[in-house]
């Protein structure tokens, strides 16, 4: 299965997705590999794309380590 369509399954469903500015996409990217737990997909270089809560949790928890502001925020639990 190419990414392209994981990527259009996983919009098909419920999804939770971060926007980073382009400049962090590359850092972004790398914290994200580093934790082998974290499952994710990229839509462009920008925007990384979760199926779950715990892992957009999660995602936001290294971005706050790292000291990266996300530009947007989709599907989080309020």
């Amino acid at each position: 299965m190419t990414l392209a369509r994981e990527v259009l399954d996983l919009l098909n469903e419920t999804f939770y997705s971060i926007t980073v500015d382009v400049r962090d996409a590359r850092k972004v990217k790398e914290l994200f590999r580093d934790d082998s737990s974290l499952i994710f997909k990229q839509n462009g270089s920008d925007v990384f794309i979760f199926k779950n809560q715990d892992d957009l949790d999660s995602a936001l928890d290294i971005l706050k380590r790292a000291k990266i502001t996300p530009s947007e925020i989709e599907g989080e639990d309020n």
